[in-house]
C-alpha cells in the first residue's frame, strides 16, 4: 500500500466487492468474510481512508441466488439457458451499480482503492484513471495462463505469436 500511495497519493476512499454498508459495519462484515482484506482495509481506514458501500443489495442478492441455481445443475436445457441469461442480466446491473456507487462517492483528484475479483466488468467513469494491482504470485499465474493460451492458439492456427495483452502491475 505504501508503494501505491507513494506514487498516487494517500488513499481517501475504500471499496470492497460485496459490501452493502460503509464504515465500521462494513469492516465488521469483512472481518468474517475476508480476514486478509479486513486487515488491509482497517489499516487504510486508520490512516483516514473512508470505506464506502459498493453494492446495491438487490442485484447482489439476485446474482448470489442465481449462482446457486447454476451450481446445482438444471435438468432442462431451456431452463438452464433462461437462468444463465437472468444471471448475466443481474450481474450487469450489479456491475453498473458498483460503478455508479464509486462514481458518486469518489471526488475529483482523490485516490480510491477497490478490492474486487479480477474478472469483474465494472465500467468506470471516463474521468477515473484505473490501475490494476495484483500480488506478484497472482501476476505470475496470470502470465503463465496467457502464455499457455497463446501457445495453444499458435499450435491450432500455426502462428508463432498471439495477441499482446498488458500484464497487471504487481506490488
Amino acid at each position: 500500500m505504501q508503494k501505491l500511495e507513494a506514487g498516487l497519493g494517500p488513499v481517501a476512499r475504500l471499496y470492497h466487492e460485496g459490501t452493502v454498508d460503509g464504515g465500521e459495519s462494513a469492516l465488521a462484515m469483512l472481518e468474517q468474510s475476508n480476514p486478509d482484506g479486513h486487515a488491509f482495509l482497517k489499516e487504510a481506514s486508520g490512516r483516514g481512508a473512508e470505506l464506502h458501500s459498493t453494492e446495491d443489495i438487490e442485484p447482489l442478492l439476485e446474482v448470489l441466488d442465481l449462482q446457486r441455481c447454476l451450481m446445482m445443475g438444471l435438468a432442462s436445457q431451456k431452463v438452464g439457458e433462461q437462468v444463465a441469461t437472468w444471471h448475466r442480466d443481474a450481474q450487469q446491473r450489479r456491475y453498473e451499480a458498483i460503478g455508479k456507487n464509486i462514481n458518486d462517492t469518489l471526488k475529483a483528484d482523490e485516490v480510491g482503492l477497490l478490492v474486487i475479483s479480477q474478472d469483474h466488468q465494472v465500467q468506470f467513469a471516463d474521468d477515473i484513471q484505473v490501475f490494476y494491482v495484483v500480488p506478484p504470485a497472482l501476476n505470475e499465474i496470470i502470465q503463465w495462463m496467457r502464455d499457455q493460451q497463446i501457445a495453444a492458439q499458435s499450435s491450432d492456427t500455426g502462428l508463432e505469436d498471439g495477441p499482446g495483452d498488458e500484464t497487471p502491475a504487481s506490488e
